[in-house]
């Protein structure tokens, strides 16, 4: 936003625009000089020092009151320049351009209090690159950089406007899904760790490939606080870690889940059964709630 300009609150400079106090002070300059004729010259009637006095002190007084004011200095300020600078690059990971973790956290809560009000369920899923630290050891924390900022722009790509992605971690991202149900979540979930099969990095080993564990948590705002949803991916994610990865783990599912495609090996359920069918299924994609 633009910084305002000063206003001009100058006293001195609207107090000599008006002509009363030009005219009391020649008023009382004249009665003064005119008064004072008696003591310079004893012989002088007071009454008609006085008088004239008066006289002198009206004219000199109207005469100043006639007069146009001094020119003034302009005084009209400069209009400011600076503004503060705009946008949310201060809010962002520089290596990722994704949000960083308290900003991620802020902009969620404003969903989740949204929520709240007017109904609907919110998600929250939870991206670890599976053994990235060790990589990030071994190699340098630009790898991780790079493999999370290229990750970042494919799933940036397919959300939806409302969505929120954050680097939540050294090797996690966070995506939260406002007004989405479970079913969408699991879907978007599991098209993420399939980017992330999909991954290559220039630099390492054409072979050199990369996998996932997904965290989702679904939950409908009453009295939790936000915190009650990071928690409940963080256990997911855990699990989809304890797991062996590269596959999605939903907190709190009641039944398992398929993923929307037939992706073939490697596709997870909520159960965390991996399905591995001889001839994958291809149903339908079910619809999320409030897709663009």
């Amino acid at each position: 936003m633009s910084v305002s300009p000063l206003q001009d609150s100058n006293p001195v400079s609207a107090a000599a625009a008006s002509p009363w106090p030009r005219a009391l002070t020649a008023g009382a300059a004249a009665a003064l000089l005119t008064g004072s004729v008696p003591l310079l010259w004893p012989q002088t009637p007071w009454p008609a020092s006085l008088a004239t006095a008066a006289v002198a002190a009206l004219v000199a007084g109207a005469t100043a009151w006639r007069r146009p004011p001094a020119a003034q200095p302009d005084v009209t300020p400069v209009p400011a320049t600076y503004t503060v600078p705009t946008g949310d690059a201060i809010l962002r990971d520089p290596e990722t351009g994704m949000f960083h973790r308290p900003a991620f956290l802020a902009l969620a809560e404003r969903d989740w209090l949204r929520a709240g009000r007017y109904g609907g369920a919110v998600a929250l899923l939870l991206v670890e690159v599976d053994r990235l630290r060790p990589m990030t050891e071994q190699m340098g924390a630009r790898v991780a950089d790079a493999l999370l900022a290229g990750l970042g722009r494919q799933v940036m790509a397919s959300l939806r406007a409302a969505d929120l992605l954050s680097r939540f971690d050294d090797a996690q991202l966070a995506v939260f899904l406002p007004q989405a149900d479970a079913t969408g979540a699991l879907d978007v979930a599991d098209r993420i760790r399939e980017m992330v099969e999909r991954l290559r990095l220039p630099g390492l080993p054409d072979g050199a490939t990369f996998t996932a564990s997904v965290g989702v948590a679904v939950l409908r705002p009453l009295h939790q606080p936000l915190n009650a949803l990071v928690e409940m991916a963080q256990q997911a994610l855990q699990t989809s870690r304890e797991a062996g990865g590269n596959c999605v783990r939903a907190a709190n599912a009641d039944e398992p889940w398929r993923p929307a495609r037939g992706s073939g090996a490697g596709a997870a359920d909520a159960s965390g059964s991996r399905e591995q069918p001889d001839k994958p299924e291809r149903p339908e994609k079910p619809g999320r709630t409030g897709d663009l």
